[in-house]
């Protein structure tokens, strides 16, 4: 995803949050989220907005990703610890 992807997906989400989003969100949220297909991550959001309330974060439009891309994700090591 480009910079001006992450910008639109952003007011995308400021849509549904009311969040500001300034250029350091913007830059901050695109080195998370650069290998996702913009297309993808929008859906993604909009599953996420369908399930959730609040604030999103860039992990989360990356979980719901992968579920829109029907990818079984690894639990990060932070999730193993608690569960372990």
């Amino acid at each position: 995803m480009t910079l001006e992807e992450v910008r639109q997906l952003l007011a995308t989400i400021a849509g549904y949050d009311g969040r500001a989003v300034d250029a350091r969100t913007i830059h901050d949220w695109h080195a998370i989220l650069q290998p996702i297909e913009f297309g993808l991550a929008a859906q993604a959001v909009r599953l996420w907005y369908s399930e959730n309330r609040g604030y999103i974060q860039p992990h989360d439009v990356a979980v719901a990703a992968a579920r829109v891309a029907g990818i079984d994700r690894e639990p990060s090591i932070t999730q193993r610890r608690l569960e372990g």
